[in-house]
């Protein structure tokens, strides 16, 4: 998006009322929202973020403006441009963790198939459009955990795939933020795989809202800012594995929510390549 705000408000106000754009001005603002715009701030936007709701257009269930837990989405928002958009990446939050500082604890897998889905939706056109592959797990565990005893024997010891038969030091696990885990679910939605094109930035951040409010284990159709604040009060780690399962070509994702009361982890692995 190119265009200062002050001249793209005047199209809320003479088109907003039509249905025949209302597709193209709910993008757009969702792009000026991306970019530090409050939709409530103007009378002309908030009268169209209220005819978008009225209407029940999926993009209506957004914020009007970026929640704290979406301050560091504007390093990843796509750009008109030749290449692609940048991949996303692992944070480097915290030191590198190894072992948990107590035994580890067996967690029990759980089957939630709509969850499920909605934790994939930021990479969901890697694997239909491109060349990439998801794994998506739920466990519970009877006594609850806390963040300081989740380390790589641990995740190790769930089965998963992307983890596969790669040893302490063949892992990179490392605590991360909720707003690093929703920027890279955002990225990924947004600037897409390897050969997929993204669903940039409206849709994508509709995305990322969707994952994150699937990993912080919130019922679905819940508020942005309900999500938000779960997320907050959740453990969130990111990891890569050299186990065979990620290409380790540029579209690597490894997301761990740890649940607030510590009996539940959800587990996001995604990878893609060209």
């Amino acid at each position: 998006m190119g265009q200062p705000t002050w001249k793209l408000l005047p199209l809320f106000g003479a088109f907003g009322s039509e249905a025949l754009h209302r597709e193209t001005l709910a993008c757009l603002l969702q792009e000026m929202i991306l970019r530090g715009f409050d939709a409530e701030t103007d009378a002309r936007t908030a009268q169209f973020l209220q005819s978008l709701r009225a209407s029940d257009h999926p993009l209506g269930l957004l914020p009007p403006r970026l929640l704290p837990v979406e301050r560091s989405v504007s390093a990843w928002l796509p750009r008109f441009r030749n290449a692609p958009a940048p991949p996303p990446v692992l944070p480097d939050h915290g030191p590198r963790i190894t072992d948990a500082r107590e035994p580890q604890r067996s967690f029990e897998p759980v089957t939630d198939a709509a969850r499920e889905e909605r934790i994939r939706a930021s990479v969901a056109d890697w694997m239909s459009e491109s060349n990439g592959r998801a794994e998506v797990k739920l466990y519970r565990h009877a006594a609850p955990i806390r963040p300081d005893q989740v380390g790589t024997a641990l995740l190790r010891g769930l089965g998963l795939a992307s983890f596969g038969g790669a040893t302490d030091d063949q892992v990179e696990l490392r605590a991360a933020t909720p707003d690093s885990a929703f920027a890279i679910l955002f990225a990924a939605s947004a600037g897409g795989g390897a050969y997929s094109l993204g669903r940039r930035g409206a849709y994508g951040r509709l995305d990322a809202w969707i994952s994150f409010g699937g990993l912080a284990g919130i019922e679905a159709g819940s508020s942005a800012e309900s999500i938000g604040e779960r997320a907050e009060r959740c453990a969130w780690f990111m990891f890569q594995a050299d186990s065979g399962w990620f290409e380790d070509v540029a579209w690597d994702i490894g997301i761990v929510c740890l649940h607030p009361d510590g009996d539940e982890m959800a587990i996001l692995a995604a990878t893609d390549t060209d």
